[in-house]
């Protein structure tokens, strides 16, 4: 028998039709391209306005666009969030308040780029990233090592991701522009994307920065985030490369270096208030310290044993690999590797301090004098820049935490910070004046008078700086407090809280770090006190 079949028409002609749709059903899945918005504020946007108006970002804008046109798109994210009252594909993977590093590492509880992209796989990314790292200038080599690994995480979901990357677009302080690297990151995306682009997956610049005014594109009185004017530029450059590439598979050309500004007085205006607006600094100094060439003997002084095996020898060679430590902290982008030559330098000193103590040799008496108390000054001032760099993460942690609300955590985190900052301040000042104190007077060291010239000044000014950004820290550790008094219908607890923070960025407002985002704080609080007086 012929175990071999055939198929009826009519069974055939079915199987045929069902094959077809299938077919359909794919290719109209396929036809959909996936968007991904991904960045920060700039991207999310907020209902809490700093100019109290509705902006739903150029998310909005771009999607009208697209859809107005007829292109078959979908907006992509592990958010909908905010929930702006206004129609439109919401999804997004915008972070309020995160630099590229917080994009990729994650910041507390909050993910991370690669678990959010669990939950979809774009086609297409729109990356705007990078305006918090210019508020806390995170150095340039960090950025752009970030940058490598947003491109690589993306990738990992989808190795044939299309990647658009955003110039920045201008801040209202062109000063801040140029000093904390805004125009320097415009200036290397294109070649940083021409080294980093695939065939299989290319990535290509989109000039944000050009024709965007910073002051008159953005909300007032921070000109950080865009206003209906900006959000409507940015969503017509987005527009254009998508369009090009949706159409045709056209991809936009490398952009040309962003031009230099001239430096333009920043005026602050009289904000308008409403009684949600949050105030939120305009950005602050990622804590940094200067490299300093720590005295060296001219010649090496002779070594002589001692009890317990100690010597001259022993000593100077744990000073040695202190200051190699600290050259190679200093030398290091990476903060986490800038902590570890700072650890490393602090137990080459501990050790150096404590083999010194231990050493009996009259021969080297005013050397071993010298290096005890250039080893403890620098056990203190590796001490200072570690509390330093723990401070801006604890304050940078509150500034998330102030961004979604969480108002009691943030206080928390603000006090904690401002405690770090404290500490760091006594060490930076505890440091000079043991500088302050080494003679060089019959060592091997020669004069050292122009070292401690050079290096006291820059440490009082680390000190005073310390100062500042704990008093700074603290204006926002009673704002958090005022936010959550106000959540909690607390107007008596409001007022005072509200009063204290006035009272730090009041004594901030000559500052030349702090002093903008001080006054601007005031001013939106005051708002708030009189507006809440008004209402009583």
């Amino acid at each position: 028998m012929n175990h071999m079949f055939s198929l009826r028409p009519r069974t055939w002609l079915v199987l045929t039709v069902l094959l077809l749709f299938a077919l359909l059903v794919v290719g109209a899945v396929d036809a959909t391209t996936r968007i991904v918005p991904l960045g920060d504020s700039l991207t999310k946007g907020s209902l809490k306005t700093d100019d109290g108006g509705m902006h739903p970002t150029y998310r909005y804008w771009l999607w009208e666009k697209l859809r107005s046109n007829g292109y078959d798109v979908d907006f992509v994210g592990s958010s909908t969030a905010p929930n702006f009252p206004v129609s439109f594909d919401k999804a997004n993977e915008g972070h309020g308040g995160y630099t590229i590093g917080g994009i990729v590492n994650g910041v507390g509880s909050g993910g991370k780029l690669s678990s959010w992209l669990q939950g979809y796989t774009p086609d297409i990314a729109l990356v705007l990233i990078g305006t918090n790292d210019v508020l806390h200038q995170t150095p340039m080599a960090t950025r752009f090592e970030n940058m490598n690994a947003l491109v690589k995480t993306l990738r990992n979901r989808n190795p044939h991701i299309v990647i658009f990357v955003g110039k920045l677009p201008p801040t209202g302080d062109s000063k801040r522009n140029q000093a904390s690297g805004l125009i320097e990151f415009n200036n290397r995306l294109p070649s940083w994307a021409a080294g980093v682009s695939t065939a299989t997956s290319p990535v290509r610049v989109v000039d944000l920065y050009s024709g965007y005014d910073g002051r008159a594109d953005n909300q007032a009185p921070r000109y950080i985030h865009p206003d209906e004017s900006g959000e409507k530029k940015i969503a017509n450059r987005w527009y254009a490369a998508l369009a090009s590439y949706l159409e045709k598979g056209d991809l936009p050309p490398t952009e040309e270096p962003t031009p230099t500004e001239e430096p333009t007085p920043t005026v602050t205006e009289t904000p308008t208030v409403t009684a949600t607006t949050t105030p939120t600094p305009t950005g602050t100094v990622t804590p940094t310290t200067t490299v300093t060439s720590m005295p060296t003997p001219t010649p090496t002084p002779t070594p002589t044993p001692t009890q317990g095996g100690a010597s001259m020898d022993q000593a100077y060679a744990s000073y040695e690999a202190g200051n190699a430590a600290w050259s190679r902290a200093w030398a290091a982008s990476d903060f986490g590797q800038i902590r570890g030559h700072l650890t490393q330098a602090r137990a080459s000193f501990s050790t150096c301090l404590a083999t010194a103590n231990r050493v009996n040799d009259p021969s080297n008496a005013a050397n071993l004098a010298l290096m005890r108390s250039v080893s403890s000054a620098y056990i203190a001032l590796a001490d200072a820049a570690l509390a330093m760099y723990d401070g801006s993460d604890t304050y940078s942690t509150g500034r998330v935490r102030m961004n979604a609300g969480d108002y009691a955590a943030a206080a928390s985190s603000f006090r904690s910070a401002g405690e770090q900052f404290r500490n760091a301040q006594s060490l930076f000042s505890r440091a000079t004046g043991t500088l302050l104190g080494v003679s060089y007077a019959g060592t091997s060291f020669g004069d050292g008078s122009a070292y401690t010239a050079a290096i006291v000044p820059i440490l009082n000014g680390k000190a005073a700086y310390m100062g500042e950004f704990a008093t700074y820290a603290g204006g926002w550790e009673h704002t958090a407090l005022a936010y959550q008094a106000s959540a909690d219908g607390d107007s008596p607890t409001f007022r005072a809280e509200a009063t204290e923070a006035i009272g730090c960025f009041e004594g901030l407002r000559n500052s030349g770090v702090f002093g903008t985002d001080a006054t601007s704080n005031c001013n939106i609080l005051a708002g708030l006190l009189s507006r809440r007086t008004v209402s009583r």
